[in-house]
C-alpha cells in the first residue's frame, strides 16, 4: 500500500536518468547491521567471538562502501554531503541524541521491573515525565534558537541529558528518583533533537533529500547500538567479568548486584556526551 501511495502522490523526476546506488546501499545496509548485531552478541561470552568478527566485518566494509560510493555516477552518499559540516553535526548530533536516551530508558525500565519489582503500568507512570518533558523541550526550542546558535543548542540539550542520567546515579536507580531525574534528560532530548534537525537540514537545496535520510539512519543506527553498548557494559560491571550467558535465545546467569551494575552503567552512559 505504501509503494502504490508513493507512486501516486510523488511526482516522477524524468530530468535524472542515473541508476539506483545499488551496490551502495547493499554495503552501507551490512555494515550498520553486523555493527548492531555483533553488538548485541557481545552481551553473551559463547556468542563474544562471532560478535567481535560482525563489529570487524562492518568496520571493513566501510572501505568497500566508499569505493564504491566514489565510483558511482548517483552515489548514495555524494561527497558533497560528507563534507557539508552542519550535516556531520546534526548527524553526530542525532546519533548521540537516541544513543543516550533509548539506552537511557532501557535500563531504566529494566531496574524498575526487575529489581523494584515494579509493576509494567507502574512503571510506564514513572517514565512518562521524560515523553512530556520532551514535549516542553521541544517547545523551548524555538525561543533558544532565536537566541543562540543551533550547536549551542545541542550542546546545552545533551548537557541536560547528561545531567538527568547522573541525577540517577547517587539514588541507585530508585523508582522515587526516576521521574524527576527522567524529565531532566526528556527535557534535554527534545531541545537536542530540534538543534540537530535545524543543523543537519541546513544544507544546499540538492542535499535536502540526502541530509533526512541521513538524520533519520544516524537516530536509528543510534538507538540500536546504544541500547546494545550499555547492556554489555552493565553486565561486565556487575559480574565483574565475562558475561555467562549462553546465547540470544536463552537468558544466561545474571549477577545479584544488579543495581550495582545498574548505576555504573549510568556513569559509563553520562561520560558520552561530553
Amino acid at each position: 500500500m505504501l509503494v502504490v501511495a508513493v507512486r501516486r502522490a510523488v511526482p516522477g523526476d524524468s530530468g535524472d536518468s542515473s541508476p539506483l546506488d545499488v551496490l551502495g546501499a547493499v554495503l552501507l545496509t551490512g555494515a550498520v547491521m553486523a555493527w548492531v548485531v555483533g553488538a548485541s552478541l557481545l552481551e553473551f561470552a559463547r556468542w563474544r567471538l562471532p560478535g567481535i568478527g560482525l563489529v570487524v566485518l562492518g568496520v571493513l566494509l566501510v572501505p568497500a562502501l566508499v569505493a564504491v560510493e566514489g565510483r558511482h555516477r548517483a552515489p548514495l552518499l555524494p561527497g558533497s554531503a560528507v563534507r557539508d559540516r552542519n550535516l556531520r553535526a546534526g548527524a553526530i548530533g542525532s546519533f548521540l541524541n537516541t544513543a543516550t536516551t533509548s539506552s537511557l530508558v532501557t535500563l531504566v525500565t529494566l531496574h524498575l521491573q526487575g529489581i523494584d519489582r515494579v509493576s509494567a503500568s507502574a512503571a510506564g507512570l514513572l517514565l512518562l515525565p521524560f515523553s512530556l518533558a520532551v514535549v516542553g523541550g521541544a517547545a523551548v526550542a524555538a525561543p533558544f534558537l532565536r537566541r543562540r546558535s543551533p550547536r549551542a543548542a545541542l550542546s546545552t540539550g545533551l548537557a541536560f541529558v547528561a545531567l538527568g542520567i547522573l541525577a540517577l546515579v547517587p539514588f541507585d536507580g530508585a523508582a522515587s528518583a526516576v521521574p524527576f531525574c527522567m524529565a531532566l534528560s526528556g527535557a534535554g532530548l527534545g531541545l537536542a533533537s530540534v538543534a540537530a534537525n535545524t543543523t543537519g537540514t541546513d544544507v544546499p537545496s540538492a542535499l535536502a533529500g540526502v541530509a533526512a535520510g541521513v538524520l533519520n539512519t544516524a537516530a536509528q543506527v543510534g538507538t540500536a547500538i546504544g541500547v546494545a553498548v550499555i547492556l554489555l557494559v552493565a553486565v561486565l560491571s556487575g559480574s565483574g567479568g565475562p558475561a555467562t550467558g549462553a546465547g540470544p535465545g536463552r537468558a544466561g546467569s545474571r549477577p545479584a548486584r544488579w543495581p550495582c551494575w545498574a548505576s555504573r552503567s549510568s556513569r559509563a552512559e553520562a561520560s558520552v556526551p561530553g
